[in-house]
């Protein structure tokens, strides 16, 4: 369905329009959910490269590109390229804080996943505190499940920096 939608898009819009980066992200994020990820970074890498032509450097949805490439790198173990991708959504979001604070809360557990797959514990446990101080203050009981799994690894980094 999503690969009929980009090509009436491709028919129908210039090839930088928002839209056009918007199909291909949700392309990448269904590849990713499949588990295909070499199919998931081309899309990832098409939605980031189109939406830079045609939205503003430090518009947020450039933010979650990046933060969607970087979810996909990590998933390939390419964890340097992963946290340079978290680092450019973070760097857009200091500049223009999201509306939403649970995106600025989940990059946080992003890069602290990040920081924890490549051991660098002090950075992960950093990071994992601020995403669960910002998903607590958020509204919704429906960050628990974030807050929970946050929990679950600075639980972990305490553990091993313990032994």
């Amino acid at each position: 369905m999503f690969h009929k939608s980009l090509t009436i898009g491709e028919q129908c819009l210039p090839s930088n329009h928002p839209e056009i980066s918007h199909i291909h992200q949700n392309i990448g994020k269904v590849y990713r959910a499949l588990k295909d990820y070499p199919r998931a970074l081309i899309h990832c890498i098409n939605a980031v490269q189109i939406g830079l032509e045609c939205l503003p450097s430090t518009d947020s949805y450039i933010a979650e590109t990046y933060r969607g490439l970087a979810r996909v790198y990590n998933d390939l173990e390419n964890y340097p390229v992963a946290m340079q991708n978290f680092q450019k959504a973070l760097d857009i979001y200091v500049k223009k804080p999201p509306i939403d604070k649970k995106y600025l809360a989940t990059l946080y557990e992003d890069i602290g996943i990040g920081y924890y797959n490549t051991k660098q514990y002090h950075d992960s446990l950093k990071n994992l505190q601020k995403a669960v101080k910002i998903f607590r203050n958020c509204d919704s009981n429906h960050y628990d499940e974030c807050v929970n799994k946050a929990q679950e690894l600075i639980t972990q980094i305490m553990d091993l920096q313990s032994n």
